[in-house]
This record gives structure tokens, C-alpha cells and sequence, in this order.
């Protein structure tokens, strides 16, 4: 892989900088803004037993590159390029076919954008993932009003109820134990425990996909 370095400029807009360099082996960040996110979308279709949808990128793949990113590019004609030492001028990649170095300003003449990232692997890095499993908890307290208060509550007309039902072998449902909570506790609303019981069930989730998360690597 090939590539020159990119800087955003503007709001959509990119300026370039610095000349072609080869790509070395490593574990890059994926902006989601070029090929790279065809790259995923159809890796994530496999796993889900879709059949992926074709769909192309003119712009090619991009990577997270300081602050700004890099430009994944190909030769034209690969035996055309060569790395070249012109002793007391200059020395760097070399196109034969047009006899000039490239640089910046006419890589365009031997490389164009890459359709994709090619053989590599995927990973979520693990402050990724615990950055969008925050994300959902805060998302569930932001639709739920959960106060520690409220939990403690909840548990103890819980416990109360369970304790002191007439039938001592009943079989009990999330509903039959909410309606029994209600009419224990005025405080308390079915409403206001399924909320509860809604966030308790998205945390529990959260932390059983955690666990059981599939990584990829990106080489």
C-alpha cells in the first residue's frame, strides 16, 4: 500500500501534504469517511449471514493519521515504480514511465485511490468499546429517570413482595411481580418499575456483549 499524507484544511475539505511513502505494517484508526467504511459494512454483512450489497468509492480508503489522515493509493503499474537515488539531487519514488520522481503535486499521473484496505484485520480497540458501552448507559439514564433511592426502593417492595405473598409456590412473571410491587407501594407505579427494570436490563446486556465482544485486528 501506498499512500501521501492528508490534512483537513477547511470543514470538507482536504489539502494535501508530504510525498508518497509506503504504508508500513501496524494497527491504524479508521476515520469511516472513505472506502474503509465499504470495507466494514461488508465484513459485518458476511457475519450476519446477509448477502453484502456492492457499492464503490471514488475517494478510496482513508486512515486516522495525527491530525489529519492518510491517502490509501495504488500504482497504476506497479513495475513502473522504483525507488531511486539520484546521488547530489534527490532520492525517492521513481516513476519509469514518465522519468520523473513523485512527489505531491503528480502522483496522480502513476497511483490512483485504492478500492479498499485489502488483506487486513479488524479490531475494536478496548477504550472504543468501553467508550460506546458508556455511551449507551448514558443513554438509557437520559430516557430514564433511575435515582439510587429509586433502586433501593425497588428492591426492598421486591423483597417485600416475594416475602409475603399468600402463595408461597407461585410462579412469578415480570408482570405479576410488578402488579404485586404497585399495590404494596403507593410510591411505586407500574410504570415507574418498568422503567426500572428496562435500565437494569440494558446494563446487564451491556456487560454480557462486553464480555462476549468478537475482535478483529488491523494489520
Amino acid at each position: 500500500m501506498y499512500a501521501p499524507a492528508m490534512l483537513i484544511a477547511f470543514s470538507k475539505m482536504f489539502k494535501k501534504y508530504g510525498s508518497v511513502f509506503k504504508l508500513s505494517a501496524g494497527v491504524y484508526d479508521l476515520p469511516m469517511i472513505g472506502a474503509e467504511r465499504l470495507d466494514v459494512l461488508y465484513l459485518c454483512s458476511i457475519l450476519q449471514g446477509r448477502e453484502p450489497a456492492t457499492f464503490i468509492c471514488l475517494e478510496g480508503p482513508f486512515l486516522n493519521y495525527k491530525d489529519g489522515f492518510i491517502h490509501i493509493i495504488e500504482p497504476f503499474n506497479d513495475d513502473n515504480i522504483e525507488w531511486k537515488v539520484d546521488f547530489g539531487v534527490k532520492s525517492g519514488l521513481f516513476d519509469k514511465a514518465q522519468n520523473e520522481f513523485i512527489d505531491e503535486n503528480n502522483y496522480n499521473t502513476a497511483f490512483y485511490p485504492a478500492d479498499g484496505l485489502r488483506e487486513v484485520e479488524f479490531v475494536f480497540r478496548r477504550e472504543n468499546i468501553e467508550a460506546f458501552e458508556n455511551s449507551q448507559i448514558e443513554e438509557a439514564d437520559e430516557d430514564v429517570t433511575v435515582t439510587l433511592d429509586g433502586c433501593l426502593e425497588v428492591i426492598g417492595s421486591m423483597l417485600d413482595a416475594l416475602k409475603n405473598t399468600p402463595s408461597k409456590g407461585k410462579r412469578w412473571t415480570q408482570d405479576a411481580l410488578k402488579n404485586e410491587m404497585a399495590d404494596r407501594r403507593s410510591s411505586l407505579s407500574t410504570r415507574s418499575i418498568d422503567d426500572y427494570f428496562l435500565w437494569l436490563i440494558k446494563v446487564i446486556n451491556q456487560l454480557v456483549n462486553l464480555a462476549t465482544k468478537t475482535h478483529f485486528s488491523l494489520r
